[in-house]
């Protein structure tokens, strides 16, 4: 019998078609509450396991409204370890990219402070874009929700079909001038924007493909917005040097190599 958050036939048909997909409760309350507390040790750069993370992007100063973003949190801490290399987001990611081995590419502790205001917009983007340096377009994120969201709190809105799109010009993760690039974009002839809110409880994750458009408002509220984004890859991927992923770096490899080792852990099949 399948795990309750497994997507049926119906939900990889969904998924394919329109880019994301958004699975049931995967984690329990006493993890969520965990990684809460753990993403407040991450901020003050208390790591657990003694090493650093990857990059660790705090605004300060008028900026301290914006988004906390730190790359490869798993490394420093165990809880944030636990949701990365999460062996039901690996089955999950497996079934919806028809990938028999999957890998963590990385992992974004993200934080969105209340009250914010277009400080903490994550502008229209497609992963797939700063991901160039994997051979394979068989990769998605496995949003991971640590607090409820809606769209009072700047949950993540996806553009349906927009997977089919090819890459487009205005893709920014940083430009919190999301109306601009929604005016400046070109969409293919025949294409209709839409926007979907995705709105979730905590430990519930949204899939969405690494071609697939996506961004987020303003937190409205006075309560932070917490998630951990959890990047999965077919374990055929493969290293595409000279385009500038830091990822490239952590490799340390040739051109062709397979991401593979400690750093890009399997997750599915589950060790």
């Amino acid at each position: 019998m399948p795990e309750s958050y497994m997507p049926n036939e119906a939900d990889v048909r969904f998924f394919h078609q329109n880019g994301y997909w958004v699975a049931p409760s995967i984690f329990g309350a006493d993890l969520v509450e965990r990684a809460r507390e753990h993403m407040e040790m991450l901020r003050r750069k208390e790591f657990e396991k003694g090493e650093e993370p990857l990059a660790h992007y705090q605004p300060s100063g008028d900026a301290a409204l914006g988004l906390l973003k730190i790359d490869n949190g798993w490394w420093a801490d165990r809880v944030i370890e636990r949701i990365a290399t999460s062996a039901a987001l690996g089955q999950v990611a497996s079934a919806l990219l028809g990938a028999p081995k999957v890998r963590l590419w990385h992992d974004q502790v993200l934080l969105k402070p209340g009250g914010g205001g277009a400080a903490g917009h994550v502008g229209w983007h497609q992963d797939r874009g700063y991901w160039a340096s994997s051979s394979t377009a068989d990769m998605l994120t496995a949003w991971v929700a640590l607090d409820d969201v809606d769209e009072s709190n700047g949950c993540m809105r996806v553009v349906p079909g927009s997977n089919h799109w090819g890459l487009v010009n205005e893709s920014d993760f940083f430009n919190p001038d999301m109306e601009g690039q929604r005016e400046r974009m070109r969409v293919p002839e025949g294409a209709e924007w839409g926007e979907v809110p995705l709105i979730m409880c905590a430990g519930q994750a949204s899939f969405h493909h690494c071609m697939t458009l996506h961004g987020s408002g303003p937190n409205r509220t006075d309560r932070p917005r917490r998630s951990v984004a959890v990047h999965l890859m077919s374990g055929e991927a493969r290293l595409v040097a000279g385009k500038g992923h830091a990822n490239e770096r952590v490799l340390g490899g040739r051109d062709g190599d397979p991401f593979a080792g400690p750093r890009f852990p399997l997750v599915w099949p589950a060790a």
